[in-house]
């Protein structure tokens, strides 16, 4: 394998530059920055793929923190619920013992009227 490296090396080397080029890198600085940009390149690679997991572990986090809320938000509409139902009920009993007096003081009235004319009748 690092022979085949190497020849692939030498070959891009020679085609990138020419012996006449004053410019043009020995091959040892070529193999140099060859490693080093293959360096850079991995880690570019491993910061992309950590920059990755990174925000799929907060996408979690935030699907878990939104599932939580929406399970308090439903416990709390079912606590309100509850809380109207018992005060819609209690309102109800109240109701029907006001309606259960009145009805007693109305038939207490009516007694006592049929008591009145009675005893109007028997003078």
């Amino acid at each position: 394998f690092r022979q085949a490296v190497f020849r692939f090396a030498r070959e891009q080397f020679l085609v990138e530059c020419s012996a006449e080029d004053p410019d043009c890198p020995t091959f040892g600085e070529y193999l140099h920055q060859l490693f080093l940009d293959f360096t850079v390149e991995q880690m570019n690679q491993q910061m992309e793929a950590d920059a990755a997991c990174e925000r799929r572990e907060e996408a979690k986090r935030t699907v878990e923190e939104w599932s939580e809320l929406t399970a308090l938000q439903h416990l709390y509409m079912e606590q309100m619920e509850r809380e109207l139902m018992e005060e819609a009920d209690e309102e109800s009993a109240i109701r029907q013992v006001q309606d259960d007096g009145m009805h007693a003081k109305m038939q207490d009235e009516a007694k006592l009227k049929e008591v009145e004319r009675q005893s109007q009748e028997a003078k």
